[in-house]
């Protein structure tokens, strides 16, 4: 079947399931679905979001009067909420455990970890049998620890992190013990991050200068050292740690041995995006594409906007944006060889806020209490959006 431009374009959307057949894909940056995030029942308030191994996590707080159906009776509660979505949109499982999160949760594969007001930490997560389910799965609470009071944390490699800025503790993903608790001295925790086996901790301290320290998942130091200025945030890569030093002092790779990689005098504007061999971000007001193995700029892009936010996967990089002959804010690809991918305006009643994640093989655009997801591949776009 042979469809022209301007068939396609004419062609509504009702059509979808008749072109299928003909070869029709959607295009990239078409809406494929919108959800609202809150649960309902209860007064919510903001829930935080994340995005960790393919899925979309929210979590948020429930308070008030609401019907227990077990005593029938009317109870007042107060619940944290959390509920993970695949890329199509749909709720891969969900759980509700008593409390209100204070700070930021942090999440891997096992599940979410959330620190709560009363200086507690509980691990909530899925059923064994959770990818099974055809619709919403069941969650539930794995274990509660006492969190002393941090509210910051990382997870991964069976381990998860948490700090107070002046102090960093580790837990067991599994359990909830704790692993290790180390003490800062005079420097203050400036990112955390877990890859490879390793918890890097970049910090600064009070002369300006700052301070990279490698320890194991049990706590064990591995190296420490110095930095010409603070840590402003970081990335745990194959290739060690990936650091963005204040006072534009640039951007340093350091190996899991403590050995110097490259280092870059300027560093993306925003907030940057790595995959396993690139780091994509805007660099003198040009999308710019960084080799992680040796610091080499692979391309440069002047002509894309991207309000100095991207997101990235292994096919290239995305942002909420404009480019030369898109009229107003958009989604915007460019390909990993710096070929501009595809462009898409958004639909008339999603305006340019929001946060921008990638989820799976979707893009999804998270404005206040709904998410709308975009196709994250190129084709045939089939309606005008």
């Amino acid at each position: 079947m042979d469809l022209g431009r301007r068939a396609v374009l004419a062609v509504g959307l009702g059509a979808a399931s008749a072109l299928a057949g003909c070869g029709y894909q959607p295009g990239g940056g078409e809406l494929d679905w919108e959800t609202g995030l809150s649960g309902g029942g209860l007064t919510e308030t903001e829930s935080p979001t994340l995005v960790t191994n393919g899925r979309l996590v929210v979590v948020g707080n429930r308070s008030g009067r609401t019907h227990d159906f077990d005593t029938g009776e009317w109870v007042d509660a107060e619940e944290v909420q959390v509920r993970t979505y695949r890329g199509d949109g749909t709720v891969h499982w969900s759980a509700e455990t008593e409390g209100q999160y204070d700070g930021s949760p942090a999440a891997d594969d096992r599940g979410v970890y959330v620190p709560l007001d009363g200086g507690e930490l509980v691990a909530v997560g899925p059923d064994e049998d959770a990818d099974t389910h055809e619709d919403d799965g069941d969650g539930a609470e794995r274990w509660r620890s006492d969190g002393e009071g941090l509210t910051e944390f990382v997870a991964g490699d069976g381990v998860v992190v948490g700090t107070d800025r002046e102090r960093i503790v580790g837990f067991d993903a599994e359990d909830g013990d704790r692993r290790f608790d180390r003490e800062l001295g005079d420097a203050a925790v400036g990112d955390l991050a877990i890859g490879n086996g390793t918890v890097w901790i970049g910090s600064a301290r009070g002369n300006g200068e700052g301070e990279l320290v490698a320890v194991d998942t049990d706590g064990e130091e591995r190296f420490s050292r110095s930095l010409p200025s603070t840590v402003q945030r970081m990335a745990a890569t194959a290739e060690g740690c990936l650091l963005e030093l204040g006072d534009d002092a640039g951007l340093t790779m350091i190996g899991t041995g403590s050995d110097d990689r490259w280092d870059r005098e300027a560093a993306p504007s925003g907030r940057w995006a790595t995959t396993s061999d690139r780091l994509y971000g805007v660099v003198d007001g040009d999308l710019t594409a960084i080799d992680l193995g040796d610091g080499a700029v692979r391309w440069e892009r002047s002509d894309v906007d991207t309000n100095g936010r991207v997101v990235a996967d292994e096919r290239g990089v995305y942002a909420r944006g404009t480019v030369p002959g898109l009229d107003g804010c958009g989604l915007v690809a460019v390909d990993r060889d710096g070929d501009r991918w595809w462009e898409a305006p958004l639909p008339r009643d999603v305006d340019c806020s929001g946060e921008l994640l990638l989820v799976g093989d979707r893009l999804v655009l998270v404005q206040s209490s709904t998410a709308y997801g975009f196709r994250a591949g190129p084709g045939l776009r089939l309606s005008l959006v």
